[in-house]
């Protein structure tokens, strides 16, 4: 059977013969696709400006096409499946791979915590291995020692940790622009999203107080023409179900509405024992405005809390390199 001929294109949407008038929002719009244009020309030269940074997860940005320019992104799960570690992986991609500075925002670890983790997952040692060392209570190896002077080399002036528990979006906002305008900014980092607080005094309820967050946090994205990430607690309602929707989001449903993307976080059964894979996690992309959903297995290192990918896509997203160990050659 003979594929029928597809209608003509301008039968469709009628061109106009004529030069159209631009002013207004017809000019705002030529110019934007003209630049669209411009930039997939420079793209295919290699001469293109990174529009998108990875999440340390080839597999997830092949999904996410990464984490792009003036999108708001909401990554969320219940406490203890890897919010805190799949954001600091991300950041400490970036850090490895010397791109701008990455602002962490954390409302619930002190500095010292969030170094760490930072410190763990660099080398490798277990966490509570180096609080133990931190205690005096055993000593590293000359190796592992080594290891951790090293580390320092791959995060100097690359991230900046933000540390409290009464923080709202403007502190979060002003430290983002001192930033842009030093080092530059890759992309904002906050962990996590229910403990922000907003800028009024009052609020007549919880919900309407994260609404103004969100909304705050998605408007940053687009002022500072950078990814902003929020981590999200889910709503107990979710334990009750084997997969998180999209409206088991914390307090808030402009959460859902805010985010270009929602990416869930999810523990993962064993096939052949039906039990909890410990060293598993689902990410579920349930929300995505430029690309498909979909969901991704990948290991989690709980002890050094690094995400890796059980199986690397033969086309990732672009975006910056992903090297699979810290100083590794690009």
């Amino acid at each position: 059977m003979d594929t029928p001929a597809l209608p003509k294109f301008e039968n469709v949407y009628p061109i106009p013969r004529k030069e159209p008038r631009l002013d207004g929002v017809t000019s705002w719009l030529y110019d934007q696709i003209d630049k669209i244009d411009r930039d997939m020309d420079a793209t295919e030269e290699g001469k293109g400006k990174i529009v998108s940074w990875s999440s340390g997860l080839p597999s997830v940005d092949s999904l996410t096409n990464g984490f792009q320019q003036s999108q708001y992104y909401v990554i969320a799960g219940q406490t203890g499946f890897g919010k805190s570690s799949f954001a600091l992986t991300t950041a400490l991609t970036l850090a490895v791979a010397s791109e701008p500075s990455v602002l962490f925002v954390s409302l619930e670890m002190s500095q010292q915590d969030m170094a760490i983790r930072g410190i763990s997952w660099l080398t490798g040692i277990a966490q509570s291995k180096i609080v133990q060392a931190i205690a005096g209570r055993i000593r590293l190896s000359p190796e592992e020692r080594q290891g951790i002077s090293t580390s320092k080399a791959f995060v100097r002036d690359r991230t900046r940790m933000m540390c409290g528990g009464m923080l709202t979006p403007e502190d979060v906002r002003k430290e983002a622009v001192a930033l842009q305008k030093g080092n530059g900014l890759s992309l904002v980092i906050v962990d996590y999203l229910q403990l922000m607080r907003g800028t009024a005094k009052s609020y007549a309820t919880r919900e309407r107080e994260v609404a103004e967050v969100s909304r705050s946090l998605r408007s940053l994205s687009l002022d500072l023409n950078v990814p902003v990430i929020a981590l999200s607690q889910l709503s107990r309602q979710a334990n009750t179900r084997n997969e998180p929707l999209l409206t088991d989001l914390r307090e808030s449903g402009s959460l859902e509405q805010d985010a270009s993307a929602v990416l869930f976080l999810s523990q993962v059964k064993d096939e052949r024992t039906k039990h909890i894979a410990p060293d598993r996690v689902k990410i579920a992309i349930a929300k995505n405005r430029f690309g498909p959903k979909g969901d991704r297995v990948v290991r989690f290192l709980g002890a050094s809390g690094r995400f890796e990918d059980l199986e690397v896509p033969d086309d990732p997203a672009p975006g910056n390199a992903w090297p699979s160990e810290p100083g590794d050659p690009e």
